[in-house]
């Protein structure tokens, strides 16, 4: 009921992205796939939030690609479903990851993530069914952009399974199951 009802607010933007902009985080090409995407489709709007955008180069390459972008900023992580459900997908086109938080955090709010499919990301992604799998190339990042703006209900129906996935997998229930027995693991 949750995710239903929020699902049906007015997205203010196509992509967010959270985080910081660091070699790592591949965000040269995903400006390069936005400028892509923008050859293919009139509008896209893009925000940004993190430090991110403290990287002035970054923020001016995407808005002289004549997107619609928005820089947030850093902001209280108790903010941040606020920003993340103004969007209607999330993008991570990551070289190489840990654990994202940013991923699961967009899964949870019923984003349909778009991510690059590498170590740390595709643990987290079932392509097809709660998110969509690309390579690190501005061509396979545009075009899971392209696909995943394109359907509406195919990007409805994987952030639901998205949030699913996450409730299941990432309640707190379940990672204090998970703890206690690798803490009783340890102590045996």
């Amino acid at each position: 009921m949750f995710l239903d009802s929020f699902q049906k607010l007015k997205k203010k933007y196509d992509i967010v992205y959270v985080g910081r902009s660091a070699p790592q985080k591949n965000l040269k090409n995903f400006v390069k796939a936005v400028k892509l995407v923008k050859s293919e489709k009139k509008d896209i709007s893009v925000l940004m939030v993190g430090d991110c955008c403290n990287d002035l180069h970054l923020i001016n390459s995407l808005e002289q690609s004549g997107v619609n972008v928005t820089a947030a900023g850093n902001v209280p992580n108790q903010n941040l479903p606020n920003y993340l459900n103004q969007s209607r997908a999330f993008i991570l086109p990551s070289l190489y990851e840990g654990h994202p938080k940013s991923l699961l955090e967009a899964m949870s709010c019923g984003l349909t993530p778009i991510a690059s499919n590498v170590e740390g990301i595709k643990e987290d992604i079932q392509d097809g069914k709660t998110g969509f799998l690309c390579e690190t190339n501005p061509k396979s990042i545009a075009d899971k952009i392209l696909q995943t703006l394109n359907d509406e209900k195919q990007l409805e129906k994987i952030g639901k399974n998205a949030r699913k996935y996450i409730t299941e997998r990432y309640s707190l229930d379940k990672i204090k199951d998970l703890e206690l027995e690798a803490l009783n693991q340890v102590i045996s």
